[in-house]
């Protein structure tokens, strides 16, 4: 029996097809083909692998020397490492097809959260206006957008909470203004 055989009697007898076994190795199928016919001859490393995968010794795989089967127990054996699997190897092309084509939607998305942002500052900002303009009549215009005379009155301590509240709607304008943007440069980038 030649080592090509001995090869396909084992593979078949472990129960893989060609590509079964060609994934573990992580080599194509034409090679365990090249190699079962005798077109080609596995690697030193390979070979290892291949009888460590096919759970023969490499004096049986290369001699076609059966040795009785050892018992080993659990603490024994050796856990080989799970093959990645091939979808994992082009995630990144799929990612950057998907940005490609798709790309858009992450400007959309973040436009949507600028929106979100505008509405907690707007929300703040009428509720630290309302609260302060309770303390005080004098700064009952405070809680409007309008007119901000008597913002003056008020130390600086009141009027934080206040400008906290303009950052946030400011942030969450540019984030709206960048979102479009970004929508509009990757949708064109998508066409071209």
């Amino acid at each position: 029996m030649t080592l090509g055989e001995r090869i396909a009697y084992y593979r078949k007898r472990a129960g893989y097809s060609q590509e079964e076994l060609a994934e573990r190795l992580g080599v194509s199928r034409q090679a365990i083909s090249k190699w079962e016919t005798g077109e080609a001859t596995p690697d030193a490393e390979r070979i290892i692998a291949l009888a460590a995968a096919l759970d023969i010794s490499t004096d049986t795989l290369l001699l076609g020397k059966e040795d009785p089967s050892p018992t080993y127990t659990a603490a024994e054996t050796v856990q080989q490492p799970a093959p990645t699997p091939e979808w994992l190897n082009h995630l990144p092309r799929h990612i950057g097809r998907l940005f490609r084509e798709k790309g858009y939607i992450a400007g959309y998305i973040v436009a949507a959260q600028g929106l979100g942002i505008l509405l907690v500052g707007l929300l703040a900002r009428f509720g630290f206006g309302s609260m302060l303009s309770m303390g005080d009549s004098t700064w009952s215009s405070v809680g409007s957008w309008g007119s901000m005379s008597g913002m003056g009155n008020m130390s600086a301590a009141f009027r934080f909470p206040l400008i906290f509240a303009d950052v946030i709607c400011g942030l969450g304008g540019i984030f709206i203004i960048g979102g479009i943007a970004l929508a509009i440069i990757w949708k064109k980038r998508g066409q071209q």
